[in-house]
């Protein structure tokens, strides 16, 4: 006399069926905890001369580390002429000025400029990019930035750890749970099948 087993046997079928299920769990519990929200490009303008800021990391800068400033500059008149401009980045703190630097000193491009600077802790500071023309060829021009550092260097490690931490455990949790439905369903069926 053979023992029935508890569980029955799948079909080919009904196997792909529990495996997609547990991959779109998986899949829309990574997308749900794994989201990371970052601002875009800033544009600004003074008259026909504007440019596009970038920030590295992501256009969230970390205080306690080196952030990226890159700028692309466009003329609506094509008057501008980097060569020609006296060009200056320029950080403030509450109006008390923390950095200035030629922006097109470390550049070889002519159209696009980047510099790097250490916030010193979390805050909003203000960047102002001043362009002045050496032989008045184009319109002078002033670019006002607000930059909001909400982040610090210290946590950021942890985050990143506890993040990745919180996606593996959802996933984790998620097929746990569809185990344990895909059980509950198969027994239910298995004792209708009795009856």
């Amino acid at each position: 006399m053979k023992k029935s087993s508890v569980i029955p046997r799948l079909s080919k079928n009904k196997i792909i069926y529990y495996l997609k299920l547990v991959l779109i769990v998986l899949v829309i519990s990574n997308l749900s905890l794994g989201i990371n929200v970052v601002s875009a490009h800033v544009l600004k303008t003074d008259g026909n001369i504007g440019a596009v800021m970038h920030v590295n990391p992501d256009d969230d800068p970390i205080a306690g580390l080196d952030s990226s400033f890159y700028f692309e500059f466009k003329d609506k008149s094509g008057k501008f002429d980097p060569a020609k401009c006296d060009c200056n980045a320029v950080i403030l703190e509450n109006g008390k000025e923390l950095f200035k630097t030629a922006i097109f000193a470390q550049s070889a491009s002519l159209t696009s400029s980047s510099f790097t600077f250490n916030f010193p802790e979390k805050n909003v500071y203000q960047l102002k990019v001043i362009g002045t023309a050496n032989d008045n060829s184009f319109q002078n021009f002033t670019l006002n930035y607000d930059i909001r550092v909400a982040k610090d260097a210290s946590n950021e490690t942890n985050k990143i750890i506890s993040n990745e931490s919180i996606i593996i455990i959802g996933g984790i949790i998620a097929l746990i749970a569809l185990i344990i439905f895909v059980v509950v369903q198969l027994i239910r069926r298995k004792a209708k099948s009795k009856i």
